[in-house]
């Protein structure tokens, strides 16, 4: 459906509708599977000046996202400049996981992994500064490094990366400048459980990515479900838990380090009163921290708890004990692989796919998501294993991991 105006040379004028709904497209580069032929409603109007196109509105519906947008593209026939764009919409984050562009997106399998399919995104503005769209096909990366804008997420959720418990209600601001993306106060909760308010920035988004994330503030019991509470206490093996508990992280990941995550987390506890279960081991006006640090391994410090332990009557010969857990193996690039072409990044991506496995495609049956993973056999146990694992390099050539 569309008004039109012109000579079909130097001036256009035209307003309309296309629906697209009838129609899917692939694009194998950029999509594992086609664009689905959604209920899809594009709304225009555009004037043709001379060498300059300017788009006064245009409106995209898709399914569920909804999209507007107006700007300037100057040469548009020969070499177009794009200027002085805006764009802003919203739509469910469950649309994203067949929109965007996976296959050209950074660490795509590891947010897929991790995040939910629940929850909205409000982009409020997003701003593109003159960019010349020729360079942007070639360098489709460089787009991340030019936005300018905000947003709020609305009840998202994640899993840990420990796969230790959902974080839910995930609700804040998010800010895209200078090539970073900041998402700041946001507020979660872990099952009956509301979160520290948390910050985070990520920069060099195409290049070395770096991540700082921070949260500080009292964990505190939102729910009054005394069932849903004795389940949680119970998964943790207690019976009851009440007074305050603090919670400091500090995280950081620099991808062009060789040990890239370097993060120190504290629990405080500040008279704290529980009981244990099962077996009911009652535990009264308990002071101390927990501290956590992970760089080159895992160290844990439990500080003053157990001189508060030693207090109790009947208590004596109070020390820790406390295992360590299983080695952890960091991998460094030496000389040699530099000189084969070796990263940190390429080292890390080939282990993780032949031992955690690597997705080679997903697929609708009813309302779920079918992932499937493919694995390597493992032909010996633990770390004899990894020693006899071999690498490839750009060239094809096989090369053993521990060399």
């Amino acid at each position: 459906n569309m008004d039109y105006q012109g000579d079909f040379e130097q001036r256009y004028n035209a307003a309309g509708v296309f629906d697209l709904s009838a129609l899917s497209y692939s694009e194998t580069q950029l999509w594992e599977h086609p664009l689905p032929g959604l209920a899809t409603n594009i709304g225009y109007q555009v004037n043709i000046s001379g060498d300059t196109l300017d788009i006064d509105k245009l409106d995209i519906k898709l399914g569920e996202l909804s999209l507007s947008a107006k700007g300037s593209i100057h040469d548009w026939h020969n070499d177009p400049v794009l200027t002085d764009t805006t764009v802003s919409g919203q739509t469910p984050l469950a649309v994203l996981d067949y929109i965007l562009p996976w296959k050209i997106i950074p660490y795509a399998d590891e947010i897929r992994d991790r995040v939910h399919r629940t929850g909205h995104f409000t982009l409020e503005k997003l701003t593109l500064p003159e960019t010349n769209l020729n360079r942007l096909i070639d360098e489709p990366a460089l787009l991340l490094t030019l936005l300018q804008g905000s947003g709020r997420l609305q009840d998202a959720a994640i899993t840990t990366p420990l796969d230790i418990h959902y974080i839910t209600d995930i609700s804040g601001n998010l800010l895209m400048q200078d090539g970073t993306i900041q998402a700041e106060q946001i507020q979660s909760t872990s099952g009956p459980l509301t979160l520290p308010t948390m910050n985070i920035a990520a920069s060099d988004l195409s290049g070395y990515l770096k991540i700082n994330a921070s949260a500080k503030g009292p964990v505190r019991l939102t729910t009054s479900d005394a069932a849903e509470l004795s389940t949680l206490l119970k998964k943790n093996h207690l019976k009851d838990l009440t007074g305050p508990i603090y919670l400091d992280i500090q995280y950081h990941y620099d991808e062009a380090r060789s040990i890239p995550v370097q993060s120190i987390s504290s629990l405080s506890l500040d008279g704290v009163n529980l009981t244990t279960y099962p077996d009911e081991v009652k535990l009264k006006d308990l002071k101390g921290r927990l501290v956590i640090k992970k760089e080159a391994g895992l160290n844990i410090d439990i500080q003053e708890l157990s001189g508060k332990l030693a207090t109790f009557p009947g208590v004596s010969n109070v020390f820790d004990d406390l295992p360590y857990g299983k080695q952890e193996l960091v991998l460094e690039v030496n000389a040699r692989g530099n000189a084969l072409g070796f990263t940190g990044q390429s080292i890390g991506a080939q282990v993780r796919s032949a031992f955690e496995g690597a997705i080679s495609t997903r697929f609708a049956r009813g309302d779920d998501e079918i992932t499937v993973r493919v694995m390597r056999q493992q032909t010996s146990e633990g770390r004899q294993d990894l020693e006899n694992f071999y690498v490839a390099t750009s060239a094809g050539e096989r090369v053993p991991l521990k060399e």
